[in-house]
């Protein structure tokens, strides 16, 4: 069995998930490509946004309320919360194998690339997870600062320990010379990551960072890229631009204009008898 976890963290984004684009709701594109996957056989949603459930029930989703007692909506917390309704509610059926891992703000995602991920993963069962990242040569770390006493921006690098291998071309391990950086930097998007269960287990909601990925704490430590160029979740309205530009340079329809109130037809005008 291979089940779809979608997470909506509408509390924390400017953006609600259910701001329509290009016709749709944002939260319907995740929907959607786990709809459109084969291997996928069912579809869960956690969220507390009435106009998001509603949007996911158009896709056959199951709906699981929030933690009760949450005070604000987080990833970690929603995730594990919604993995441990997944188990019980699927614990009569066959084992779960697989999760996808979804977000209702992440809409730039196809089932394409939710179907590579999970051939990766089955083809290779040492893997903790396949993730969606994308190249960012401009968010470098090389190129980061952090703020020290009196205001003084000194480079974050030169406090943090030195990288001693990075993958080759070939697509081995190589040594770096002393200092050096990969020229390369991969940042998961959300947009879509497919899991063990073993990783969705770990998860708590008081899980303390312990690696350099703990800001993505369910992708273990051997993470298959699922490289692409995406876009980043959408948190707020100037994004929207960049995400319809995806949208459509990957096929997905505009149906915003079928959706436009038409103007009623105009009678033709009498004729002159005079």
């Amino acid at each position: 069995m291979i089940a779809a976890l979608v997470v909506d963290l509408d509390g924390l984004r400017e953006l609600p998930a259910d701001t329509l684009v290009m016709g749709r709701a944002l939260a319907a594109y995740p929907l959607m490509a786990a709809q459109a996957c084969k291997r996928i056989k069912r579809i869960y949603l956690v969220s507390d946004a009435p106009p998001v459930k509603a949007v996911a029930l158009q896709y056959e989703a199951i709906i699981i309320d929030p933690p009760p007692g949450e005070s604000h909506p987080e990833p970690v917390g929603r995730a594990a919360h919604g993995w441990r309704f997944m188990k019980e509610d699927l614990k009569s059926e066959e084992p779960l194998e697989l999760a996808a891992l979804l977000f209702t703000h992440a809409a730039a995602v196809t089932a394409e690339t939710l179907d590579l991920g999970l051939d990766i993963m089955l083809a290779d069962p040492k893997l903790d997870a396949a993730a969606t990242v994308t190249r960012s040569e401009f968010c470098h770390p090389r190129f980061a600062f952090w703020e020290a006493a009196e205001n003084r921006l000194e480079p974050l690098l030169s406090s943090a320990p030195w990288p001693r291998e990075a993958r080759s071309p070939e697509g081995g391990r190589s040594p770096l010379p002393e200092g050096a950086w990969p020229q390369e930097a991969w940042f998961p998007d959300l947009a879509g990551a497919i899991l063990r269960p073993r990783c969705l287990d770990a998860l708590r909601v008081d899980l303390a960072p312990t690696r350099p990925a703990a800001g993505y704490p369910w992708l273990g430590t051997r993470v298959w890229p699922l490289k692409r160029e995406g876009t980043s979740p959408v948190d707020h309205g100037w994004q929207v631009p960049q995400l319809e530009h995806w949208l459509k340079e990957n096929g997905v329809v505009d149906i915003s204009t079928v959706m436009e109130p038409q103007p009623k037809p105009q009678p033709m005008p009498r004729q002159d008898r005079r």
